[in-house]
């Protein structure tokens, strides 16, 4: 993948941008387009050299993020640095070889464990484990050509044996990782650790060994966790509405519809303590004044 990040047309008719100021224009483009982004749309955002290259300070930087973590575009955790951009693959991921073997090798480097859930989903969704087997058809662009040209039959022979090997490799993983679910403890601990009203442990921890959670149910509960996280549901009266985690799971919660916390309100109006509270406590970032 070449070292440019691609930008839409309407990027500037987006209904969140219509609404920004400058600065914040400025630093949303700026998370999409520093150094350090990659093609799997996840990466380590250092607050110090965010402060060298913006000219903003770490306060303001923490106030964007939660401004975006808010709206729905990006997660950050405090704890690994890294940043998830939401929507990146739906504008730039493709099935070529070259784009789908850096996706591969970034998604190796992700440390936070609950993003590297979320990437999963999105790998299996736009069918990033199907590639290899078109691996064939694909061969017949793009580098490959240059190489054939240069290498002939025997560069053929080659390239078909590293695609078989490739193969193997990615099916035998993601086959492993549909049919292992985590442990109960370390599942929980990923939900815990995201779950703003944490309250009553020992229920919820009962109440998660008893519903024996296959890892496609551990997918969808953590999705549904980040939908209620970004909802006017849970963001009013200050998160006075959050149910225990007990009491979420036992209703089968992560099912339900909520309302984008982005259509809610509009700048001017935004409660200050409020779901960027406790998205800062969620994600250790702290309060504005901290």
């Amino acid at each position: 993948m070449g070292t440019f990040s691609k930008i839409e047309r309407d990027f500037w008719q987006d209904n969140l941008v219509l609404e920004l100021t400058p600065e914040e224009k400025y630093f949303y483009l700026y998370l999409l387009t520093n150094g350090r982004v990659n093609a799997l749309g996840c990466y380590e955002l250092r607050m110090k050299v965010a402060v060298l290259e913006t000219g903003y300070n770490s306060e303001s930087i923490k106030k964007y993020l939660d401004k975006f973590t808010s709206a729905g575009r990006i997660l950050f955790d405090n704890e690994t640095q890294e940043i998830l951009i939401i929507n990146w693959h739906k504008y730039n991921w493709s099935k070529k070889t070259g784009t789908v073997n850096s996706i591969l090798k970034d998604f190796k480097g992700v440390k936070c464990l609950v993003f590297k859930e979320i990437l999963q989903g999105f790998l299996d969704s736009f069918g990033i484990h199907n590639f290899c087997a078109q691996n064939e058809d694909l061969e017949t662009t793009g580098n490959y050509e240059e190489q054939q040209e240069t290498k002939g039959e025997t560069c053929s022979v080659e390239r078909e044996r590293e695609g078989e090997r490739e193969k193997d490799m990615v099916e035998e993983g993601l086959k492993e990782k549909k049919e292992k679910a985590p442990s109960d403890q370390q599942g929980f601990d990923q939900f815990w650790k995201l779950y703003p009203n944490k309250k009553a442990k020992a229920a919820a921890l009962r109440r998660w060994k008893a519903m024996k959670i296959s890892n496609e149910t551990f997918q969808a509960i953590m999705e549904g966790l980040q939908k209620a996280l970004v909802s006017q549901e849970w963001e009013k009266d200050g998160g006075a509405y959050i149910p225990h985690p007990a009491t979420w799971l036992n209703g089968g919660c992560w099912e339900d519809e909520y309302k984008p916390l982005v259509t809610a309100r509009t700048r001017s109006d935004t409660p200050k303590d409020s779901a960027i509270d406790l998205r800062r406590q969620m994600l250790g970032l702290g309060d504005e004044n901290g």
